[in-house]
């Protein structure tokens, strides 16, 4: 749906220290543009701004989006890397990194996040699920309580962005819902909707001919879904994190990570591109898709 950016509409006056500041926003609106363009703004220099983002590659969307004004200096997730990287800040560049990184670094230094006056939070929806992947606590949990420290502490202006808030209740910060009428943003639309009571039942109603993208949390489940789809005449393709260092993905979903992230569209062999729940926010699909 036409309408406006949210770098358009998004007051910055509104938002207040010493709680979590979240922005809910629906996907298309160009969150991210405004995170970079309008809230890292608000920090003295840029470096004393941070972005976290899910992971890599979130970086590689950054890297191809032109209307971004200020520059950066991304930090890959590395957990061999817990030295405080201050020194390699540079000025002029906001800091871009992945939860996990955040995590690694403020479980070393717990006074990481003072380094930063303002701390954004894309798809902030994560901030609670991360800690969900593997035993606790895990890097994912060091971030989701230094996040809602630096909230509450109030030194820091903490900014998180989703178009799903619901997660966020589970967190143990106060938080605060920055005031935007979201009826008059771009936006993705739903032009239908159909309930089931299994997924395969989905799958396997799904027409022939038409190109698809399907969200799943976990990666056995992935496998599963792929599976169903296959026995159903289709060709699905699954991709997941690069940091997925047990169940690294094969050749030919690098293959097709590396053509979506290219084309921001689905690579044609394919009638169904299956994401997991740390991926799929991370890369734009802007190609024709039918469900």
């Amino acid at each position: 749906k036409e309408g406006y950016f949210l770098t358009d509409v998004l007051d910055t006056s509104n938002f207040k220290y010493g709680t979590m500041n979240i922005i809910v926003a629906p996907c298309g609106c160009g969150k991210t543009t405004a995170a970079i363009n309008r809230i890292a703004a608000l920090a003295s220099s840029p470096h004393k701004a941070l972005f976290l983002i899910d992971t890599h590659n979130g970086n590689v969307r950054l890297a191809k989006n032109e209307a971004l004004t200020m520059p950066y200096v991304f930090f890959p997730y590395c957990v061999s890397n817990p030295r405080f990287p201050s020194d390699e800040f540079q000025k002029n560049k906001i800091v871009v990194t992945t939860y996990a990184q955040f995590g690694v670094w403020v479980k070393h230094n717990p006074a990481f996040a003072d380094n930063f006056e303002v701390i954004i939070c894309d798809e902030a929806h994560n901030i609670p699920v991360f800690p969900n992947y593997g035993p606790q606590p895990n890097f994912g949990s060091f971030a989701r309580d230094a996040l809602c420290e630096a909230a509450a502490r109030g030194k820091t202006l903490v900014v998180g962005i989703t178009a799903t808030p619901e997660p966020l209740e589970k967190l143990s910060c106060t938080q605060y819902v920055v005031p935007i009428d979201a009826s008059q943003l771009r936006q993705y639309e739903n032009h239908e909707v159909r309930s089931y009571a299994t997924l395969r039942q989905v799958l396997e109603q799904i027409p022939h001919g038409k190109i698809g993208m399907l969200y799943v949390p976990h990666i056995t489940q992935m496998k599963d879904c792929a599976a169903i789809a296959s026995a159903a005449g289709h060709k699905p393709i699954c991709v997941w994190s690069l940091s997925n260092a047990d169940l690294p993905m094969t050749e030919e979903q690098l293959a097709a990570r590396e053509y979506i992230l290219e084309h921001e569209e689905l690579p044609p062999q394919y009638d169904l591109f299956i994401f997991n729940g740390s991926c799929e926010t991370s890369i734009n699909i802007r190609g024709h898709v039918d469900y």
